[in-house]
């Protein structure tokens, strides 16, 4: 029987993560953990192929998770979400590198000097660059710059009043599906059905660095009725299956127990 390490966080909304631990224990070895203890349960088990699921929080120590990815790599671990991807987007200085791509982003400022240059608004948000949720941000007026001139890793955008936050979920580079806010509560969410050319939209996302395998989650709003990207999730998304009805939630988690079957199965 092949064994794996599925990392995980008992506090988050666990369900959605022990249902699918369930699953794969009727064909593998599972010893599910937090990221902190990966180093130390791959030196005792010897199981390098590792699945990786709503592991959050990271932030405030990501260098620490960034080098523990690094070391697990080293020792000839396997990551679902690719690790080197995993590198790169838990720092949002993606960010940048789609919009020098022409893709469109949230409107932001990537040091103090370009805020003049971003949209008239009332407020502005600074927030860390490799955060999470809504933790260290910090909002101000323009006319307070010298209240986030000297921070550090830190972006900058306008305060935004939006009407609702699209989620697209993506597996292994497919669309698998989407829900949109009902509230200005983000996790208040009931499932949506895109557009043929919504998804197009939203494909542009996705394609600007493919993963073999994987979950990922594209969080849009709209501008002039097109999507601007705010957000994409590839470490650990969150993927919110208690919104779906029980038939649909069925089907996805069939879809990702066989992306995960594949992943385990090719190494």
């Amino acid at each position: 029987m092949r064994s794996i390490i599925f990392l995980t966080n008992i506090e988050n909304d666990y369900n959605e993560d022990l249902n699918l631990i369930n699953a794969l224990k009727k064909s593998y070895n599972v010893e599910a953990t937090g990221w902190q203890n990966l180093i130390e349960i791959v030196k005792r088990t010897n199981f390098k192929t590792i699945i990786g699921r709503n592991f959050w929080p990271i932030y405030p120590n990501t260098k620490e998770f960034l080098k523990v990815l690094k070391r697990a790599k080293e020792m000839g671990c396997r990551f679902y979400n690719d690790v080197d991807v995993l590198t790169r987007y838990q720092v949002k200085d993606y960010l940048k590198r789609m919009k020098d791509d022409e893709l469109p982003i949230i409107p932001t400022a990537f040091n103090i000097d370009d805020v003049q240059k971003l949209p008239e608004s009332e407020k502005y948000i600074a927030k860390p660059i490799d955060g999470e949720s809504s933790e260290d941000i910090i909002t101000f007026r323009k006319s307070e710059l010298d209240k986030v001139r000297n921070l550090d890793n830190y972006l900058f955008e306008p305060f935004l009043v939006i009407d609702y936050e699209y989620f697209f979920i993506f597996l292994d580079n497919r669309f698998l599906f989407s829900l949109r806010s009902l509230t200005n509560d983000r996790w208040n969410l009931k499932e949506y059905f895109p557009t043929s050319e919504e998804l197009k939209q939203i494909h542009k996302f996705i394609n600007f660095e493919k993963m073999e395998y994987g979950i990922q989650r594209v969080d849009v709003f709209k501008i002039n009725n097109k999507f601007v990207l705010c957000e994409l999730e590839r470490v650990c998304p969150c993927l919110n299956l208690k919104s779906l009805d029980s038939n649909k939630k069925g089907v996805v988690t069939s879809r990702i127990i066989e992306s995960f079957r594949r992943f385990i199965e090719s190494g």
